[in-house]
């Protein structure tokens, strides 16, 4: 895959580690909050970001604040859709949509869009980093799928296994699991793999089942799932006011 390319020049401060580093040493880059799940899903500890709730973009077209008579006192909340230098405002789907880049530069081959997750603050679940990724050649997709769980075709989450099982293994060679965690999808009601047989770390370990849920799911959501958002000040003034 091309490089991501970042641009932290607008800040100085101290990242935190990246959601991919954060995994991969076994920490949370941020406490996130859970989404709410019916009482036959099961929840596995080693999987948190199946099941985090995601802030909605803070960056809001001019047009969208002044159509939707947004109170003064909040509009200073969302972002000025113009403040990113070099960059062209790009229209979600919808307000909530969390797929879709907020921000795009250049043309055809040198397209790139501007991860919506990560440029948010820390506080609100993103990293506080531009994080720039070719359109043209699926860089930014295969981010916002296999590093966020975002579904392209919804622009919302991909739903978690709803069962989880451990299979164990017959003629195990050396660096080699002994025994695979599986989880049940339930679009297809098949066991998928959620580890390689290769007994090493990656980087976000719940990359194998949404690879799956990428190809499968298309927009479909175990039942009873919601609260997908942070529901702060941004969340509930898009919501009163679409």
């Amino acid at each position: 895959m091309p490089s991501p390319l970042t641009d932290d020049s607008d800040s100085d401060e101290d990242r935190r580690p990246s959601v991919e580093a954060s995994a991969q040493i076994g920490l949370s880059a941020f406490d996130y909050p859970s989404r709410s799940f019916p009482p036959y899903v099961q929840i596995h500890p080693g999987f948190p970001l199946f099941y985090r709730r995601f802030p909605v973009s803070s960056f809001q077209t001019t047009r969208y604040v002044s159509c939707h008579r947004i109170s003064e006192s909040l509009t200073v909340l969302f972002r000025d859709s113009t403040k990113i230098s070099g960059a062209t405002f790009n229209e979600p789907r919808f307000p909530l949509d969390l797929y879709t880049p907020r921000f795009v530069k250049g043309t055809g081959r040198e397209k790139v869009g501007l991860c919506p997750i990560c440029v948010e603050p820390e506080d609100r679940g993103g990293q506080n980093k531009k994080l720039w990724l070719s359109t043209k050649f699926s860089a930014f997709n295969y981010h916002m799928q296999y590093s966020h769980g975002i579904s392209a075709f919804s622009a919302a989450p991909f739903s978690p296994p709803m069962v989880f099982r451990t299979k164990p293994r017959n003629q195990i060679t050396k660096h080699e699991r002994s025994q695979i965690t599986e989880g049940k999808c339930h679009k297809c009601s098949k066991w998928i793999p959620l580890e390689t047989i290769k007994d090493a770390d990656v980087k976000v370990k719940e990359i194998f089942w949404w690879k799956h849920a990428a190809t499968c799911h298309h927009g479909s959501t175990i039942e009873g799932e919601r609260d997908i958002f942070v529901e702060d000040n941004f969340y509930q003034e898009i919501v009163q006011n679409s």
